[in-house]
């Protein structure tokens, strides 16, 4: 699991379904909520930990026009015949990283490269913690 801590900036809610700002460090991410979060309003500017899953996270080297896309230095990588697992560099981060785990054929292509884009959708993200 990937967790990044960051403060809650914002948020609006309507009809049972909220989206959140969270900064953390120089990224801003974006967490769809399927329920009514007006009680955060006590939660405004405050730390927050959100979390998503190491194979929710897509990796290309471009993704333009979605919220949630950011660019990484590559840290380290390793795969074999089914999966690879890339470690990414992300200050906000817990131990400063976020963890990849995604296929063969996407990971190919990526090796070579030292920087990557990365996103993760607003639905795929959880509040961990308040």
């Amino acid at each position: 699991m990937n967790k990044i801590f960051g403060v809650l900036k914002a948020f609006v809610s309507q009809g049972g379904i909220s989206r959140l700002e969270v900064e953390a460090e120089e990224f801003v991410f974006f967490v769809l909520l399927l329920e009514d979060c007006t009680s955060l309003k006590n939660y405004l500017n405050k730390d927050i930990c959100i979390g998503f899953k190491e194979s929710n996270v897509v990796v290309a080297s471009r993704i333009e026009g979605v919220s949630n896309t950011f660019e990484a230095k590559i840290l380290s990588f390793e795969n074999d015949h089914l999966f690879m697992r890339l470690s990414l560099e992300c200050k906000a981060a817990e131990n400063g990283d976020i963890k990849v785990l995604s296929s063969y054929e996407c990971g190919k292509n990526l090796i070579r490269s030292e920087k990557v884009f990365w996103h993760i959708l607003e639905s795929e993200i959880m509040v961990l913690a308040r």
